[in-house]
């Protein structure tokens, strides 16, 4: 365990983080127009009672609209199944959240996202809601696959 002086300040950035994107996105909406909608056509898997006999992809992912897209990873991979959304601009990309999973061979997660992106060298930030482990996971990954 970390020490606590360091946990706060990790947490405190955390907050001021969210806070700033929370801003940013409320003060860009207006400046944006109207909200696009999406398609929520999907069924998510929900895993299978016996993950052996039954194997799954391990990431499920949905096209919401042109811009956005909906993953998640498969029940059989990790219990928690996570949501994690790609944001797709003209510049660059945003993926909120890496998931439960490190082991790219279990999760490929940075292959899936890079083939979602644009071209190859489509610029990436990585985000994380919060610290949980089921939602950051997967950043190391993402991160080797990342242009600088």
């Amino acid at each position: 365990m970390g020490h606590p002086d360091t946990t706060l300040s990790r947490r405190r950035s955390a907050a001021v983080l969210n806070t700033v994107l929370l801003l940013g996105v409320s003060c860009a909406l207006p400046a944006l127009g109207q909200i696009v909608t999406g398609s929520m056509d999907v069924i998510w898997s929900g895993g299978a009672s016996d993950c052996q006999k039954n194997p799954q992809p391990p990431l499920q992912v949905h096209h919401y609209n042109a811009q956005t897209f909906i993953l998640r990873e498969n029940l059989c991979a990790t219990y928690e199944g996570p949501f994690l959304y790609l944001l797709v601009g003209s510049q660059r990309g945003l993926l909120i959240d890496t998931g439960a999973l490190s082991d790219a061979r279990e999760m490929p997660l940075a292959q899936t996202v890079r083939a979602l992106l644009p071209k190859p060298a489509f610029p990436l930030t990585v985000v994380h809601t919060h610290g949980h482990l089921d939602h950051r996971s997967g950043r190391r990954p993402v991160r080797r696959r990342s242009p600088q």
